[in-house]
């Protein structure tokens, strides 16, 4: 992250893991999960963000399947 300029993104610490966000984005979000899965030396982040207008980004099998607005 040290090429990065991250100075309009907002930060906020959830069990110790730091979340950068868009302010754009980050006050109309209602719900996010984070997912995290590896095997062997494989790993796949997810992230699925429920807004507040019911539209969800980044929907899977595994996480939200449906928002009420």
């Amino acid at each position: 992250m040290h090429r990065r300029k991250l100075d309009e993104y907002e930060s906020c610490w959830i069990n110790g893991v730091e979340v950068l966000t868009l302010p754009e984005l980050s006050r109309h979000v209602v719900n996010m999960e984070i997912d995290l899965r590896s095997f062997l030396f494989f790993h796949n982040l997810r992230a699925i963000v429920a807004l507040d207008n019911g539209m969800v980004i980044g929907k899977s099998r595994y996480g939200m399947q449906e928002v009420e607005a």
